[in-house]
This record gives structure tokens, sequence and C-alpha cells, in this order.
């Protein structure tokens, strides 16, 4: 076989193309006789032949250098290309590392690729390539397959209307690192097109140091706060402390259920301290109780739990103190206040001796009395305090008689029980911003405090708390009043008999038992302690509209005898 060129050179020269033939005319000639005229005519042309292989043969060299050339510049820029993608891979590699992050991606199998960085091997423990997901994260096998499902949805937008922000939301936020560091995870889509996903970055983000920053601030925030607030509210934080000591003595002689209604009640009060890890013990405390029989004895390893708590409760209530006073909390000799025994022993005094009735008086009424405005200081606090804690506007206003001054001391436990009813309001009666607009109310719940004295009695007053929230759902109240009694029976009550069980024990509206609420116990105690002072107390509720809880009760102006 001949190349074609050869052939095409051929048959200009010799104007045949059967090369094999005239080679084979050519090696038949006898040796030493005369060339016939047209192998003649051949050789003739032989010479121009030659010159043309010759031309071809230059060309040919020529074409090879320059290929050559060509081949070997491409040489040149392919490693000038290796050497700067060489160079971008170090660039790249050096600002993944720099930030920190523990980086992977995975497809829609869930399967790790090849590409990550060395961050991965501290903060996710190892080496995610050809590992699933799920594994490398830690999750466990339903954890995993929810994830797995997720990312079908993900990979698959078309199935859902959510968006991958949307979707993300339900897949682990946190990574369980075995040294006790928090490592925040995240994703992010890497697409193929507009549309379609073609794997998920996840960066694994090592942030313990500024969780504990934050801590630390929240710390500092939460301590500021607690020295105010027990500055201000001095006198509650020490019947908040006598409480713990009167409850300690009396333990052996109390039973579950009633111990249960105080620890409420001090929860509310640590709560309103900010005494957040007393109320977590409190907390706790209530829990055991609730499985002890509840009119019974305690047992000796409950009550020996409950002492144990209660004091430590104590020594961190003293802590709370030394942060506030230091040693002089109750050293009142230092003081131009009048300690209030001081005061009852001069009463005694002046009521055996022979002076003027209305001298004996005005000492009780303007001395040993105080206005009824400082007793409910501490109630006001406590309802901004739940709004707070539950992210909800309150606007509150006390509308008290200017002549209405009690012995505060008689008073102590109602005031103590109403932080009940501060924290019911925020929980419970807030209701929506939209529903309030709705409705044309403002979108703070206005709380309203009022006292006077009865136009029947003036020894008499009537002490009111009202709010314009949602009300009290009667029907919900009904349904729960089944739960413990008759059907025929709350059927057969009206809506007013109806409100007025949410002062029974047990009583409540919420479907669990949360920090705050849903143990059924908070207005039973105020209900007690109202009616051991001689009154009544009373609830007048619209759905929609608000909610009044009335108090009447006796005014008292002297200890009791």
């Amino acid at each position: 076989m001949y190349s074609k060129r050869f052939s095409r050179l051929f048959k200009r020269h010799f104007g045949t193309d059967a090369i094999d033939q005239v080679i084979t005319q050519f090696s038949q000639l006898p040796v030493g006789a005369p060339l016939p005229d047209d192998i003649g005519q051949i050789l003739g042309k032989f010479e121009g032949f030659l010159q043309g292989v010759e031309e071809a043969h230059d060309q040919y060299e020529d074409r090879m250098k320059v290929a050559l050339r060509n081949i070997e510049i491409s040489s040149d820029e392919l490693n000038d290309a290796n050497k700067q993608l060489e160079r971008l891979n170090l660039s790249i590699n050096a600002m993944l590392e720099s930030l920190g992050q523990g980086l992977l991606f995975f497809d829609s199998t869930g399967i790790c690729g090849p590409v990550y960085s060395k961050a991965c091997l501290t903060l996710l423990e190892g080496k995610p390539v050809g590992r699933p997901v799920g594994e490398v994260l830690k999750l466990d096998t339903a954890a995993a397959a929810r994830f797995q499902s997720l990312m079908d949805i993900v990979f698959n937008p078309a199935s859902t209307a959510m968006s991958f922000d949307d979707l993300v939301t339900l897949a682990p936020a946190w990574y369980p690192h075995a040294g006790g560091r928090k490592i925040a995870l995240t994703y992010r889509p890497m697409y193929k097109n507009e549309f379609d996903i073609r794997a998920i970055l996840v960066i694994a983000s090592d942030v313990t140091q500024e969780i504990e920053v934050q801590e630390a601030v929240r710390a500092y925030e939460q301590r500021a706060r607690r020295i105010l607030r027990i500055a201000r509210e001095k006198e509650g934080f020490r019947r908040f402390i006598a409480s713990l000591k009167g409850i300690s003595a009396l333990i052996g002689d109390m039973t579950p259920d009633a111990l249960r209604h105080d620890m409420h009640t001090l929860k509310g009060q640590a709560r309103f301290f900010y005494l957040d890890d007393a109320a977590e013990i409190i907390h706790a405390l209530e829990t055991a109780l609730e499985d002890a029989p509840r009119h019974e004895r305690m047992e000796t390893v409950l009550q020996k739990t409950v002492a144990t708590q209660l004091h430590d409760i104590l020594l961190t209530a003293y802590a709370a103190v030394e942060e506030v006073w230091g040693g002089a909390y109750d050293n009142t000799a230092r003081t131009s206040t009048v300690p209030m025994q001081a005061l009852l022993d001069f009463g005694d005094t002046l009521s055996g001796a022979g002076i003027d009735q209305k001298i004996k008086d005005d000492f009780w009424y303007h001395l040993a009395a105080v206005p009824l405005r400082d007793m409910l200081s501490g109630f006001e606090s406590q309802v901004l305090y739940f709004a707070e804690r539950e992210n909800c506007p309150i606007h509150i206003d006390l509308h008290l008689s200017q002549d209405i001054r009690v012995f505060a001391e008689r008073y102590e436990t109602v005031t103590d029980a109403m932080v009940h009813i501060a924290r019911n309001i925020a929980v419970h009666a807030v209701d929506p911003p939209e529903i309030r607009k709705k409705a044309g109310k403002p979108v703070a719940l206005h709380v309203s405090v009022k006292a006077e004295k009865t136009q029947t009695s003036p020894d008499t007053m009537i002490l009111s708390v009202s709010d314009d929230g949602c009300g009290v759902d009667t029907d919900r109240l009904r349904h729960r009043l089944k739960q413990t009694r008759s059907a025929d029976t709350v059927d057969g009550m009206s809506d007013t008999a109806v409100l007025q069980t949410i002062f029974d024990d047990d009583m409540t509206t919420g479907d669990k038992v949360t920090e705050q609420s849903g143990r059924g116990v908070g207005l039973g105690v105020l209900r007690r302690a109202v009616e051991r002072m001689g009154g009544t107390v009373a609830v007048v509720s619209t759905t929609g509209t608000g909610t009044i809880i009335r108090m009447q009760l006796p005014i008292f102006l002297k200890p009791e005898n």
C-alpha cells in the first residue's frame, strides 16, 4: 500500500497510478537488452518524479518541525496551567483552613464526597470521605432515616413548595462532639443548574467560645437584675427567706399536698427574684411530690430529700443577700428604720396606758400600718417580670384609694399568693396581637389593680385585678371538670359556678405541665390565703373581653391578738 500523497505524485509524473504494474515491467526487462519506447518514456520522467519526492520530503520535514514546535509550546502552556491550578488549589485550601470550619459535601445518595477541609478531622472527629452523612454527623438510626427523607425532598425541589432555607431548619443543627465542644451545623446547596441541586455543603463551626461569652454576659445581666430586684423588693425577699425557713422547720408535719402548694408559690417568688437555680430545684421537688400519697405524711427518704433541697435554696438566697447588702442585711441597728418588733412593743404599751384612744388609733394607722400601694408594689413588678419572660407586652395601672392603709404582716400570705395571678395573666390572658387588633384593643394587654373600701363597711375593702385579655374559656373548664366529676353534675352548673372552679385544687386549663403552669395549684393557694383572713375571692370573665379577680378583704391596722 502506498500513501495517497505518493500515489498522486507518481500519477502526475508518469501518467498512471498503476505503480505495481510499472514496477513489474521494470523487473521483467532482460539485462543488456534495448529498452522499449514506453519504458524509455517512463524513465525520462523519473528525474522529475525524484525531485517531486524530494520536495515532498522537505515539506514533510518542515511540517514535522512546526508540529514538534507546537507540541513543545503546548507542553509548556500545559505545565504553566498545571502550576497555576496547583497554586489555586493551595490558595483555596489555605482559605478553607483559615476559616477553621469543617467543610464536606454529600450528594443525593447521602454519601460524602472526596473534598473536605482538614478541620473535619477535629470538629467532626474523622474523615468523611465515602461515609454516609448520617454516620459522619453521629445520627442514630431513626434520626438518620429522617434526615435522608428530608434530603430526598431537598434534592427534588419540585416535590415541595418549601424553600431550601425552610427545609434545612429541620436538619440537625448541632454535632454531638465527644469532647464537649459546641459544634453548629449549617447547610448550603450546590446547584448544577438554576433549579437542580447537585450536592449539599455541610459547614461545621466551633462556637464553643462564642456560646461561653454569651452565657457569661447573660449571667452578668441576670446578676445585675437580681441585685436590683432584691434591693427594690427587700421586704418581699425577706418574706421569701422566712417562708423557706418556716417550711424547713415543718417538713415532718406536712403532707405532700400541702407542701406542693407552698412549693408552687415559692417557685414563682424565686423566678421573680431571678434565682433560677432555686426555681429549678423547686420545680423538681414539685414533680417528686406528685407521686407521693397526697394526704399522708411524707416518707423519711422524701423528707430528707426535701430538707436537703430547701437547705440548698436557702444557701442560694443568702448568697444573693450577701451580693446586695453583705453582712448588714439583718443589722437594722445601723439604719434609721424602726424595727417592726419595736413598733409592736410600743403599741402594746400604748394599749395598756390610760391615754386618749385617738392617739392609740393614730399610732396604728400612721406608724404601724403602711399604704396599700406600698404593699402591692411587688405585685406590679411580678406582672411585668412574667410579661418579660413570656415576651408579651403588658401595661399595668394601680388605682388604689389613698386612705387605705393596712398592717402589712397580716396580708403577707395573700400578697405572696398573688404571684399566681401575675403568672396566669402573662401565660393565659394575653391574646395574639392580630386578634387584639381585630377586636379594637391596643397591642399591649392592659392590667388594672384597684382597691376601695366597701360602701357598707369602712373596715372592708375590695381588691380587684382585671385584664382585657382573652378571658376564661368556660367550655374548656367544663371539659376539665368532667374528668374528675360526673357529667350530670357539671352540666347542671351555671357558667358562673364553673368559673369559680379555677380556685379549686388541680384545676388547670393547660394541656401539659410546664415550668410556668399546668399543675393546677396556683389560684387554690390564693383562695386559701384569702379565706384564712376571713375574706372571699371570686372571678368574673367574658371570652374575648377579659377577666376580673375580686378579693373582699378585711382592713387590719393591728397585728392579731
